[in-house]
């Protein structure tokens, strides 16, 4: 009787291991949802702003969908827009405190693209803005195409795999661009070719087991 009650048990205890088992290999450890990301990742995180003053804030209208990188669009009105600092001021996507500072130049792309991804924004202010004498030279933060994943990571490589799904569809498995990778900020720029107001991305990733995220090049992290 003994003998039959310790078989069962047995029994019990291997088909739980064998669920648990299976319930892991499905889900692997260093993968992440990131659901609802805009298919038009230069959305509006601010006002269009005309900078009048040589320091001041800009009011933000929206938070990132997810993770992101933000940018700067300026609007030249008069054929020359001076030099300003933007400093930006919230979260990434481990939880640290983060700060990027961008400066936008009298010369060059109206477009001045960060590399930080930010999960929330804090404030945004400029500072040593000089000669700003038109209405009409304005500026605005939007949502960069970068966005950040949760997982640490070593290597570019490490980052194996990608699927993307909008609402109700099979995830289709993506082509990994080594370029696209950012080690540094834990981050992938997703492609143009996004086809839906709302997608779902699945990163995979192997997690490093000796990379902490420590202050970054470009960035203040604290915690």
């Amino acid at each position: 009787m003994k003998t039959r009650q310790i078989l069962t048990v047995l029994a019990a205890v291997i088909l739980v291991f064998s669920t648990s088992f299976s319930r892991a290999q499905s889900r692997p450890a260093g993968s992440v949802e990131i659901v609802n990301v805009a298919s038009t990742p230069a959305t509006a995180l601010t006002a269009d702003t005309v900078i009048a003053a040589s320091t001041g804030t800009l009011t933000l209208t929206a938070q990132p969908d997810c993770a992101r990188n933000v940018l700067l669009a300026f609007t030249d009105g008069n054929g020359s827009i001076p030099t300003v600092k933007v400093t930006i001021y919230g979260k990434n996507q481990f939880g640290y405190d983060v700060t990027e500072t961008l400066v936008k130049k009298t010369t060059g792309s109206l477009v001045t693209t960060g590399s930080v991804t930010f999960a929330s924004i804090a404030s945004i202010a400029w500072s040593g803005a000089s000669g700003w004498t038109s209405t009409s030279d304005k500026v605005q933060a939007r949502m960069g195409d970068s966005v950040g994943f949760p997982i640490p990571i070593a290597a570019a490589g490490d980052l194996y795999k990608v699927q993307r799904a909008t609402v109700l569809a099979t995830p289709v498995n993506q082509t990994i661009v080594a370029a696209n990778v950012s080690v540094l900020y834990c981050s992938y720029k997703l492609p143009a070719n996004q086809s839906s107001a709302t997608t779902q991305w699945t990163f995979w990733a192997r997690p490093s087991i000796t990379r902490v995220q420590e202050p970054s090049a470009g960035a203040t992290l604290t915690k």
